[in-house]
């Protein structure tokens, strides 16, 4: 989980964002959660956002809901409302979000590590429960003008002890933009609502093709070889196949099972893994 603060309102109330590409519309815990006793010990443990606090808050009296499917996620019921919201010295005008009044944890995981989530998905997310169909903040900032350059760019940590990087509007000061590799995004959907939900974030690029091989003395596996999509994601931690492609990839590396693991001892001589994204042609 990947975090960074964020502020709403004026004078902006920090709340702690999980960052994540896969995710558009913003909510955050109200105050008015705390009037019920039941609520209140889901609410208590996050800031919480007081819109009579705030003279650029504009009321909207339609109830809205949302249900974030991310490391730790969370269903939320409340109203619309538009504010001002605060990240890295930008100010975004007119951003809405839900007011949450409701804060429900799912049961297997813990929300005390973040407040609210900062989407970074190019399109309007549709996750089929949630009706707060808002922009996101990165659209936002597009639309407002507010980056020297459409862009963003991500280094996330890979130890506890480190921090890493989201840098909105240009590229880090150590990365040659000569030396990058431009990859075009496309736009596919899919009929099930899972497909409809991943799709609609927009980071995604062509997959075309899947081997496992030891070296590059000797031929590798085609896994697959069909073009497909690849949807990346920054609140997924692993990677995630249909089922015939993660068969056949289990199948060598000695699983033949569903729900086993392998030896650690054996990984020396697990076949390496590669995956090429291109685009088509």
């Amino acid at each position: 989980m990947y975090t960074t603060c964020i502020g709403f309102g004026n004078p902006p109330v920090t709340f702690r964002a999980q960052t994540d590409t896969s995710w558009g519309p913003l909510f955050t815990p109200s105050v008015d959660c705390t009037y019920d006793s039941h609520e209140g010990e889901y609410c208590r443990i996050h800031p919480m956002y007081n819109s009579t606090d705030s003279p650029t808050y504009h009321a909207d009296p339609r109830p809205c809901k949302v249900c974030y499917h991310g490391q730790a996620g969370i269903c939320t019921w409340g109203n619309v409302l538009q504010g001002n919201l605060y990240i890295a010295g930008m100010e975004i005008q007119g951003q809405i979000f839900e007011e949450a009044k409701m804060w429900r944890p799912s049961l297997v995981d813990h929300d005390d590590l973040y407040d609210t989530v900062l989407g970074l998905a190019l399109g309007t997310t549709k996750e089929e429960w949630s009706t707060l169909n808002a922009l996101s903040p990165i659209q936002n900032m597009i639309e407002q003008e507010l980056l020297d350059m459409n862009m963003l760019t991500l280094r996330p940590a890979r130890a506890d002890e480190e921090e890493g990087e989201l840098i909105l509007g240009r590229l880090p000061d150590s990365v040659d933009s000569k030396a990058l590799i431009h990859l075009p995004l496309t736009n596919e959907t899919g009929g099930h609502w899972f497909w409809e939900y991943n799709a609609s974030i927009e980071w995604q690029a062509s997959l075309q093709n899947i081997n496992m091989g030891h070296n590059a003395s000797t031929s590798p596996i085609s896994i697959t070889t069909s073009n497909t999509t690849a949807i990346i994601l920054l609140s997924f931690p692993w990677i995630q196949l249909p089922s015939e492609i993660a068969n056949s990839i289990n199948a060598q590396i000695g699983i033949h099972e569903e729900f086993r693991w392998v030896d650690c001892e054996t990984r020396s001589s697990i076949p390496d893994l590669t995956i090429v994204i291109d685009p088509p042609g």
